[in-house]
């Protein structure tokens, strides 16, 4: 062997540069797997936003087509039984003041107040039954609003606190209530 250091430091420049290919196709190799899985990872992740684009465009296009079409009719549905509700309480308190034949005779103003109470739970039921948990989701406005409606409807179940409210007697869970209700339908009819 030679101890020419001329030779030597050739040796050695060789050795590194040999050994720094060998890194560099190393890293090359590891780098270009690593690249190759990001790519599928960001593909996947755009497939995914984009499948998420597309599911909640559907849901706007179904609020748009079913909750934006029964939306104004339950706007009127809602403003008038809540003037209805105002006229009643008004004449409750006044009733002496109504002149004779100034409200409609027989079943008209019984049928009307039931027809106007019920008709925003009709809507609800619609409601409830086209929209989906995520169309609630996308727009806030219209989970608010659709809550609200749900609550209305429910006011219907708590008949028994209703009528506690009001301070009327109303028991139609007893024994007997079928007979009991055709001599005071007002306490045993529910």
């Amino acid at each position: 062997m030679s101890t020419d250091p001329k030779v030597w430091t050739a040796l050695i420049t060789g050795g590194l540069a040999f050994l720094g290919t060998i890194i560099g196709l190393i890293v090359s190799v590891y780098t270009s797997k690593r690249l190759e899985i990001l790519k599928a990872e960001l593909s996947e992740r755009g497939n995914r936003i984009q499948a998420k684009r597309d599911y909640e465009y559907e849901a706007l296009k179904r609020i748009y087509a079913h909750y934006e079409a029964i939306r104004f009719q339950l706007i009127e549905a809602c403003e008038n039984t809540s003037k209805l509700l105002l006229e009643l309480g008004y004449r409750y308190k006044v009733i002496e003041e109504i002149p004779k034949g100034s409200l409609p005779g027989g079943n008209y103003l019984q049928i009307a107040t039931v027809y106007h109470l019920l008709l925003p739970c009709v809507y609800f039921q619609v409601l409830k039954h086209k929209l989906t948990l995520v169309d609630l989701d996308i727009i806030c406005s219209i989970h608010l609003q659709y809550d609200i409606t749900r609550s209305i409807y429910l006011v219907f179940t708590h008949d028994s606190e209703i009528a506690r409210l009001a301070g009327l007697k109303y028991t139609p869970y007893v024994k007997g209530w079928r007979e009991l209700r055709e001599k005071d339908p007002h306490q045993y009819r529910r």
